[in-house]
């Protein structure tokens, strides 16, 4: 090439060095100059083409590593964190992963040039994860998963008989599953037999697996059995189907579980989920629906211990004659966040949710509360738990059993505070309220203004929201100094017909 012609590398991955860089921007410079003088339309079109290829060989992009290339490329891959929605009829779940499109990474990577499309071929770790449609052809797949050399798998696909080649394909690469969705689209027509042969067919091992993730677009799919055995780095365990069976292997070893969301809309058996949890010390959020509570004479009475559970959110189904609450065999000293629904099919004669025995059994550092008591959650039970709960900032209570002036009284300090450092309320540190009762009693709008005074702290309130729907609105908003801390942030709602 001569000094100050690049004709021959235009249109090329050349890489010009620093005093190439600097003939082509004196060259760039004097075609412009040349482009402003020219009248003729093609000629102009045609310079000025020139010049953007001229250009092209100082973008930056060409001064890269291909390495640095290469670990920008994997973050322009698609991935959705798990739990993003129960499976739509647009399969929304499976696309957590990589899409086989040729508008979307990896495959479009290939499409700008050459030497883009090389770097891209050669980094595994692009071709490591793929959401799989329906119907997707299986040398499509032979060829994707090639490309992926020897890294660990992450996929979504759709448990059908008509994918049933590419399930035992992937059943092939099982030591190598890492963070798995799998849809069940329908239990007519096979599928659901074909799900059960593809998971039966599996070891129930799984060494390199962190995330399952079990999806239903069918609400009534029949119960899903899953066996879980050695899974050393399993981590999270999501299952949004209508019902699933799980049984753990004897003599399993502790599972490095982190998360447990079992978002069935039937009922999961407790001792089910008792005997998954105790293998699971330091899991840190539980989710699920239960079907009913724990014997006493049952294996499985012993206090649970789960030192590092910072999450729960359980949904509780008891029948009439039900005398225990799963509740009473949890111990979870470090839970920060407890959300509690009870259901019923019959209303109980002896059972009451058990939410103080939990609290004054574990005293958690709790920071969230809420609960749906059905009715048959005696607010004096909640009233006793408050002196355990320093860090509360939200309290939510729905269908209490009983009146919520109690409630109200034990959140409500000396007025004015007894210092600007402390103000002499339990649960100094509540920023959320919200109280509703089965109850048709309406608390005195005074108490209600007392309590909200008394959190103020240099003028404003440390109540950020504040909702009682069997308080009126009106009367506690017609008060000067609750307009004050409405105007500094605070937020009421009450009933807006009393």
């Amino acid at each position: 090439m001569a000094r100050g012609t690049f004709d021959h590398v235009l249109g090329t991955n050349y890489v010009p060095t620093g005093h190439e860089r600097q003939l082509l921007a004196t060259l760039i410079k004097s075609k412009e100059q040349e482009l402003l003088c020219l009248r003729d339309t093609i000629m102009f079109d045609k310079l000025n083409d020139d010049i953007l290829a001229h250009k092209a060989l100082l973008t930056p992009a060409r001064g890269l590593p291909s390495e640095l290339v290469s670990e920008v490329f994997t973050h322009s891959v698609n991935y959705l964190p798990p739990a993003q929605g129960q499976l739509g009829y647009n399969d929304g779940s499976l696309h957590r992963f990589a899409k086989p499109s040729v508008n979307e990474a990896p495959l479009v990577l290939g499409r700008i040039c050459r030497h883009w499309r090389t770097i891209a071929l050669s980094t595994p770790t692009l071709w490591s994860t793929i959401s799989i449609p329906r119907y997707f052809r299986i040398i499509g797949l032979q060829t994707w998963i090639s490309r992926a050399g020897s890294c660990d798998l992450s996929f979504g696909v759709f448990v059908e008989h008509a994918s049933m080649e590419v399930l035992n394909f992937l059943g092939s690469y099982q030591q190598r599953w890492s963070d798995v969705v799998l849809g069940l689209v329908n239990h007519r027509n096979g599928d659901f037999e074909c799900g059960r042969r593809f998971l039966e067919s599996l070891s129930p091992g799984f060494p390199s697996l962190q995330i399952l993730e079990v999806c239903a677009r069918d609400s009534s799919y029949p119960p899903i059995p899953l066996v879980i055995g050695p899974s050393p780095n399993l981590r999270n365990l999501i299952f949004d189907i209508s019902s699933i069976r799980i049984t753990t292997l004897d003599d399993l070893p502790p599972l490095c579980l982190r998360e447990v969301d079992v978002r069935c809309e039937w009922w999961t058996l407790s001792k089910e989920l008792v005997t998954l949890l105790r293998l699971s010390p330091a899991v840190q959020v539980f989710r699920a629906r239960v079907s009913k509570g724990l014997e006493p004479y049952e294996p499985h009475r012993d206090i649970l211990n789960l030192p590092v559970l910072k999450q729960m959110d359980i949904v509780v189904h008891y029948e009439d004659d039900e005398r225990f609450c799963v509740l009473e065999r949890f111990h979870v000293p470090a839970l920060e966040e407890l959300s509690f629904r009870t259901s019923f099919d019959r209303i109980p004669h002896v059972y009451a949710p058990q939410i103080r025995s939990l609290i004054h059994q574990s005293h958690p550092p709790l920071k969230v509360l809420r609960v749906w008591g059905s009715h048959y959650l005696p607010s004096v039970d909640i009233m006793e738990c408050l002196p355990f709960l320093p860090l509360l900032s939200t309290l939510h209570l729905e269908d209490l059993k009983g009146q919520i002036d109690g409630l109200i009284n034990a959140l409500t300090g000396p007025i004015p505070p007894s210092s600007d450092e402390l103000t002499g309320c339990l649960c100094p540190e509540l920023k959320e309220i919200y109280f509703d009762s089965t109850v048709a009693h309406h608390p005195n709008s005074d108490s209600v203004i007392s309590m909200i005074l008394s959190r103020r702290l240099s003028g404003r309130s440390r109540l950020a929201d504040v909702t009682l729907l069997q308080c009126s609105q009106s009367e506690v908003l017609a008060d000067p100094r609750i307009i004050v801390c409405i105007e500094k942030g605070l937020k009421f709602k009450g009933d807006v017909k009393l």
